[in-house]
């Protein structure tokens, strides 16, 4: 049942993918680049959903009080401990190109998809569990080959190099691991059919909300440039 699910994962995910470079954004930096301006409200965009993902996949770990499971549990708080200060990355990114990141100090900058996403998120964690929660980790584990046109896009039109995306870059190295953790706990879980259903729905909202989040982005980049 394992293989089935996580056949049924892939093809959701690969599914909302293809949404998503059919959308604004997409097509916006893989033919006109990134300027400073778009690819710091990107970014900022990352930092707030990031900087809650150590704690809402902690705070999943709480699930396992009716359903013990030792394996899931490990990989949970593992996961946890490992994704924290991982948005400070992005600090030192954009300053590494001389964009000043105080402004990620301001909430107010968090657009209403990234609210969701973290509101989702928490959501997930306390209501739904730390299995359902493997559908976020299930993607956002093994987006690379997804976003190699963006962040080929960013390395071109900014003149940048991998020091310079050490979120971006590290994370890969990181996450390539993950990936295979997170696949090993799906076989590790005697999951019921509801939890299946409900960790493909986690990974189909979840990365529908990003891509709402990139088309968010993009439409506010360009009022600003039309005024």
């Amino acid at each position: 049942m394992s293989d089935k699910l996580i056949q049924s994962l892939e093809k959701a995910v690969a599914k909302q993918w293809q949404q998503i470079k059919g959308g604004k954004f997409w097509k916006h930096v893989t033919s006109d680049g990134f300027d400073k301006d778009l690819y710091s409200s990107l970014m900022a965009q990352v930092y707030y959903y990031s900087k809650h993902n150590a704690v809402n996949q902690a705070i999943a770990a709480t699930s396992f009080r009716s359903k013990p499971s030792n394996k899931l549990l490990k990989f949970v708080c593992k996961h946890a401990l490992e994704e924290i200060g991982h948005e400070n990355m992005i600090i030192k990114d954009l300053q590494s190109i001389d964009i000043d990141a105080t402004f990620l100090q301001v909430d107010e900058q968090c657009l209403p998809p990234t609210q969701a996403l973290i509101g989702y998120l928490y959501h997930t964690a306390m209501n739904l569990g730390a299995f359902p929660r493997l559908g976020y980790s299930f993607w956002a584990e093994s987006v690379y080959d997804d976003i190699a046109p963006i962040l080929e896009s960013m390395r071109s039109s900014l003149n940048i190099e991998d020091k310079n995306m050490t979120f971006f870059v590290a994370h890969s190295n990181i996450d390539e691991h993950h990936f295979e953790e997170v696949k090993k706990a799906i076989c590790s879980y005697e999951f019921s059919s509801e939890e299946a259903s409900q960790v493909i729905e986690v990974a189909e909202v979840t990365l529908y909300l990003t891509g709402q989040i990139m088309e968010s982005v993009i439409t506010n980049y360009y009022n600003r440039k039309s005024v």
